[in-house]
């Protein structure tokens, strides 16, 4: 980056500053041009000192980062953000196909979330499908072996195990409150 010349005008106090008394390091740059190059908050790129960036103190405890470190650590920003923004393209069908084939291979939801790479919040969802898909026939839907009764508390047991309570049990599964007030009482006392 090319020094500009006293008296003319700077992004930054603290680089006008190093710039009128000679103290600017060549190829470096202020905390808030930093700051502006990553898309960071200042607090954030404060936090990045010492172990992602690794500032020289000037006079006046001014703070200046190596211009290609800088560069390094955008490069590397920018392939972090890429991987994330393609996370929602990827299919979720195919999220699910990869996440259904590992808990068939009995994988622990925390394992898939590691190879996946995906939110536990998501792989919780699929293990759910995975779970009650298991449990229900492919026609159907419906486990063969369990009464429509049997499949209400079950469903009913999951969502109050989710922490939904009996009002928003009430709501999704279309229950009277008394149905699913005695099905809460039978699972607090599992």
């Amino acid at each position: 980056m090319a020094r500009m010349p006293a008296g003319t005008s700077h992004d930054s106090p603290a680089r006008a500053e190093a710039d009128a008394v000679g103290t600017l390091p060549t190829g470096s740059l202020t905390r808030s041009e930093v700051a502006r190059r990553l898309g960071v908050s200042l607090t954030t790129l404060r936090r990045m000192e010492g172990k992602t960036l690794h500032p020289v103190t000037g006079p006046g405890g001014v703070r200046f980062f190596d211009e290609t470190e800088v560069e390094a650590v955008q490069v590397t920003y920018r392939r972090v953000r890429a991987r994330s923004e393609q996370r929602p393209e990827h299919d979720d069908g195919a999220a699910a196909a990869e996440a259904f084939e590992l808990f068939d291979q009995g994988m622990h939801p925390i394992e898939v979330v590691k190879r996946l790479q995906v939110t536990p919040e998501r792989v919780i969802a699929l293990h759910a499908a995975w779970t009650r898909l298991k449990r229900t026939g492919t026609m159907t839907g419906v486990a063969p072996h369990v009464s429509a009764t049997g499949e209400l508390a079950a469903r009913a047991f999951e969502l109050f195990d989710a922490g939904k309570s009996c009002r928003e049990v009430v709501i999704e599964l279309r229950q009277p409150a008394n149905v699913v007030v005695a099905l809460y009482n039978d699972f607090a006392r599992l």
